[in-house]
């Protein structure tokens, strides 16, 4: 048998190979575990990733912000009293101030809560939307990865049994010295392939086990089955997805919150007056020329009106237009 046709028969043999290889059903990424799909990969993500869980608890918390913009402030309650025992005299006030919320100031603040809840959902959708992408590309990355795995194993035993039997014929002075040498090389860099390609697969799956937040396993297997898709969609929906980004979308709610909470701080300018509403009773004992009590009651109104001669709200302005002007460009730069 001439090295020629020894190496044909080793083409032939590999295309074989990879052909079975590429027509299985399953990648297995070592043997004994569990299948797992690009669509469980991606569940198990959405439900385990812990920054997606911040984005969740991040949404909570806006949803709180809207509740506590919507109340009115509560009323202050103010009671007073000093008894005199000995003559019987007393003095008894009591009042009620409400603090009124002028400027629509309320309306406002709901106003920017609500952006920063849409700003907080859309930033939940853009974590979710990196993460899908990430875990999708990761899982891929294993399954070509593990192929290229058992292609290589395949090879590196079929030049294991060529370096064998040019080992024998090198015996029976068939073929020369630097022939079997030849097989030799290739069989080592076969084994070096295989032990390159163990090392990704394990970092590919080290990754992949923490994008699904789940620990390392070594016998976890990944289903090869990967849905192509060969039609791209319209232009015009492209165009919508890309107008309808996450994070474009995200920037933009954030561009709208300061913009509204800079309308808020210029309505905070001027704070909120308080009416007040109050009783008071007094009761007052004379001794001379002869013994007599007299006891007066008050009842009124009272208005508290703050007035912003000093400090009318100049540095938030500041930090609020240059939040607008920093925000604008995020969104630019998206």
């Amino acid at each position: 048998m001439q090295i020629g046709s020894v190496l044909a028969g080793i083409l032939i043999i590999s295309l074989g190979i990879q052909f079975a290889i590429g027509a299985s059903g399953e990648t297995e990424l070592p043997s004994a575990g569990r299948v797992l799909t690009l669509e469980q990969a991606v569940q198990t993500a959405i439900a385990n990733n812990p920054e997606l869980e911040i984005g969740r608890q991040s949404v909570e918390v806006a949803k709180g912000r809207i509740l506590a913009a919507e109340a009115f402030p509560n009323p202050e309650v103010e009671i007073e009293g000093s008894p005199s025992i000995p003559k019987g005299e007393y003095n008894f006030s009591a009042g009620v101030d409400q603090t009124v919320p002028i400027l629509g100031k309320i309306s406002k603040r709901i106003a920017v809560a609500k952006e920063e809840l849409a700003r907080a959902e859309w930033e939940l959708h853009d974590t979710e939307r990196r993460l899908i992408a990430e875990v999708k590309r990761t899982f891929r990355n294993a399954q070509v990865v593990g192929e290229r795995i058992g292609l290589a194993n395949s090879l590196a035993s079929l030049n294991q049994r060529l370096f064998e039997i040019a080992k024998a014929r090198f015996n029976k002075g068939e073929v020369s010295e630097l022939d079997v040498h030849q097989f030799e090389i290739e069989l080592k860099q076969r084994q070096q392939e295989v032990k390159v390609l163990l090392s990704e697969r394990t970092s590919a799956l080290l990754e992949l086990s923490r994008l699904l937040n789940i620990p390392y396993k070594e016998d976890l297997m990944l289903s090869s089955e990967i849905a192509i898709e060969l039609e791209l969609p319209p232009l015009t929906s492209l165009l919508n997805v890309a107008q309808n980004r996450p994070d474009i979308k995200a920037a933009q709610a954030e561009v709208s919150a300061i913009e509204k909470g800079h309308k808020l701080i210029l309505a905070e300018r001027w704070d909120d007056p308080k009416v007040g509403f109050f009783f008071s009773r007094e009761k007052s004992v004379f001794d001379e020329p002869i013994e007599l009590s007299d006891i007066d009651s008050f009842a009124g109104v009272r208005i508290t009106v703050p007035l912003p001669l000093f400090y009318r709200k100049e540095g938030e302005l500041v930090q609020s237009l240059a939040g607008i002007k920093s925000a604008e460009a995020r969104v630019l730069a998206e």
